[in-house]
């Protein structure tokens, strides 16, 4: 595919996933929350422990996650940012930036 049609193509994904994580508007199930977003919360101190779910007594779920969700809110709130829309929101953006160079970078696009 020449450069410039790939090129044009990559921008008006990047507009959808865009556009799509602004219009999103909740999530697929109750407990999604307690997966990243409610430990990253504990460890930011916006969250008792007794609110968790019992995967993190238990420590079955990675870290990874929820370690790189506390360092984006964290950075965040150091700009001002704490509404958790607006947080969510980055999440959201910050996938689709991620999807996107996957896709550049294997060269699968």
């Amino acid at each position: 595919m020449p450069p410039q049609k790939s090129t044009a193509i990559l921008f008006a994904v990047a507009i959808l996933y865009v556009f799509t994580a602004w219009m999103s508007s909740g999530y697929y199930h109750w407990d999604e929350h307690y997966q990243i977003i409610e430990f990253a919360n504990y460890k930011l101190g916006n969250a008792a422990i007794d609110d968790l779910a019992w995967e993190y007594k238990a420590s079955i779920r990675p870290g990874l996650q929820p370690a790189l969700c506390f360092i984006i809110f964290k950075c965040l709130s150091t700009l001002g940012v704490t509404s958790p829309f607006i947080l969510t929101l980055c999440l959201r953006i910050l996938t689709a930036a991620t999807a996107i160079y996957q896709q550049i970078a294997y060269e699968e696009f």
